[in-house]
């Protein structure tokens, strides 16, 4: 979970869920103990485990997700220095609780650009920790939930989920149900366009969903739908996707938009394919 999730009692949980590990990214330097020992002193002390690199998507996305101070351009990677150790978290309200053990994880960058303020943030877990690729392995986690969060904004944003205003789960479950799949599509679009030039257009779309492909590229002059990859990059460009050199890889707003485009061109295609046969006319 993200910083919103920095709390005694959701860290504490996992005493009880025996079966759940926590791992949240940390936003307060909070105390330890009375002698006013504090969260991000202490982490700052232990001993350096190694250095890790991080990829330039990751490190777009921690800039821009507050306290990570990065100023100027991102470069393509960083050499990040880790250091973990096991903490004590006290009680923040009700002093009756016990304490919570977790291990805490900081995350530097080494050599930051000059006249720049280096990239830190500190991560807790409830799973325990013993050397650098365990590090590195709740960082890959961590890493995940932007993807989680694209699937939500797809969910919240694109199908409108919230509107549905149901109180009763029974109907709820089947509609968000159905959602998901959307949000499942949408997001395999986004992860697939970087690996998909050797695989059909098929694999994801129907024959009608092609065919309005093949349609919209002819009407605007572009390159045919050959392969999965240009079979994306044409939904998106439905969506309002520009595609210049300098331009971001499309995200999961731009590809609902262009899918709900295609399905809205698709239902009518099917349609009227199914009232041409009823009159014997060839298809249109």
């Amino acid at each position: 979970m993200d910083r919103d999730a920095d709390a005694f009692e959701i860290l504490s949980s996992q005493q009880t869920l025996k079966r759940t590990h926590v791992l949240v990214r940390t936003e307060q330097d909070r105390e330890l103990g009375k002698d006013g020992e504090t969260l991000f002193k202490t982490m700052s002390t232990a001993t350096p485990a190694g250095v890790i690199r991080m990829e330039a998507d990751a490190l777009r996305h921690w800039r821009n997700s507050g306290r990570t101070t990065h100023k100027g351009p991102v470069p393509q990677n960083m050499q990040i220095q880790v250091r973990f150790r096991k903490v004590t978290l006290p009680p923040t309200k009700n002093h009756t609780q016990p304490s919570a053990q977790v291990w805490g994880i900081r995350l530097r960058e080494l050599y930051p650009p000059e006249n720049t303020t280096p990239l830190e943030c500190y991560l807790l877990t409830t799973k325990e920790i013993t050397s650098l690729e365990e590090t590195e392995q709740m960082f890959g986690y961590y890493n995940l939930r932007r993807h989680l969060y694209g699937t939500f904004q797809v969910l919240k944003a694109g199908c409108k989920a919230e509107r549905l205003e149901m109180q009763d789960v029974q109907y709820l479950h089947p509609e968000l149900t159905l959602y998901m799949v959307t949000a499942w599509i949408i997001m395999l679009m986004k992860f697939l366009r970087h690996m998909a030039e050797e695989l059909p257009a098929e694999m994801l779309f129907t024959e009608s969903e092609l065919q309005m492909i093949r349609v919209y590229a002819n009407s605007y002059n572009l390159p045919d739908s050959n392969d999965l990859a240009s079979a994306i990059l044409l939904v998106a460009m439905m969506g309002g996707y520009i595609n210049r050199k300098h331009d971001p890889p499309p995200g999961p707003a731009i590809l609902w938009r262009g899918y709900a485009n295609l399905r809205t061109r698709a239902a009518a295609y099917e349609e009227m394919t199914t009232l041409y046969d009823l009159v014997e006319r060839p298809s249109p």
